[in-house]
């Protein structure tokens, strides 16, 4: 199956990023997309408060071209599947968000499996993925 590796993920929308995959009508792919810090939160001890480069968050797989298509034309993209990864990760940061008590930048890493996100031994949350951006 053809593929868009996590390394090619680009941060904005425009007509002049280079394709990362060329498919042809109906053909299936499979996109590998870095999480909303572009995979550089791996330990409790990465502390987003030390600095978000917020041009590169939330990144995104492709541009993907289809072989035949021309400007105008509609394409419908059907989601067969997501999976997520084994770890998922919460960042507060001081004085932000709804959880404005907390006076300290503070990361936890938490497992995933297919349906849940286990929080710590007492928490477990389901999971409903999407595409995101």
């Amino acid at each position: 199956m053809r593929k868009v590796r996590r390394d090619l993920a680009v941060f904005n929308f425009d007509k002049n990023n280079k394709v990362a995959l060329e498919v042809e009508v109906n053909q299936t792919f499979l996109l590998k997309v870095p999480d909303a810090q572009g995979g550089s939160v791996k330990s409790k001890k990465d502390i987003l408060y030390n600095g978000v480069d917020l041009n590169h968050v939330n990144p995104c797989a492709g541009p993907v071209y289809v072989k035949g298509a021309e400007p105008n034309d509609t394409i419908i993209v059907e989601i067969i599947d997501i999976q997520c990864v084994s770890n998922g990760f919460i960042c507060i940061l001081p004085n932000d968000g709804v959880l404005k008590a907390y006076t300290k930048a503070y990361t936890h890493i938490f497992s995933i499996d297919k349906n849940k996100a286990y929080f710590d031994e007492n928490i477990e949350i389901p999971l409903k993925p999407m595409i995101g951006t």
